[in-house]
């Protein structure tokens, strides 16, 4: 994946196990065709080899399905809109857990135009990121002043 195609000399360096519902609820019908892959089943490492992984897995990203489901209401406060003003458009949401390894071994060279991960958009209505102290992310805001003024923030876990 090439996150910053006009930095970017060569793909983003991370590893990533990515998850998904596991019966997308959507009736396919309704989905837009770019997200066609929501209506893939996953793929888990053999129960044998790591029995707990799977229902582990499903577990934290149901829960923080949930957590984000109660920050939209919060969101919703913080616009001056009911509380419940998300409820219905994320009754059925497509929540999508990355897990993500960035290796130590193919560190970051802005100079040379390689990135763990390029700079990018996050796409959908929130992200949640665990940053485990990491050091290096960094968020683009936009801030409304006669159009627009981005600022860079050095984000910190909490």
């Amino acid at each position: 994946e090439t996150l910053d195609t006009g930095a970017q000399t060569q793909p983003d360096s991370k590893e990533g196990f990515y998850l998904g519902p596991e019966k997308c609820e959507l009736d396919p019908k309704d989905l837009d065709p770019r997200w066609s892959m929501h209506n893939a089943r996953n793929l888990w490492p053999s129960p044998e080899k790591l029995p707990q992984f799977q229902p582990f897995m499903e577990h934290y990203r149901h829960t923080l399905t949930r957590i984000a489901q109660r920050m939209l209401k919060y969101l919703a406060l913080g616009l001056d809109l009911n509380a419940n003003f998300f409820d219905e458009p994320f009754q059925k949401p497509l929540g999508i857990l990355r897990l993500l390894h960035y290796s130590p071994s193919t560190p970051s060279d802005p100079s040379r135009g390689i990135f763990a991960a390029g700079a990018h958009c996050d796409f959908g209505m929130l992200t949640l990121l665990a940053l485990m102290e990491f050091q290096g992310w960094n968020c683009l805001i936009a801030i409304p002043s006669n159009g627009y003024v981005f600022l860079w923030l050095k984000m910190r876990s909490l």
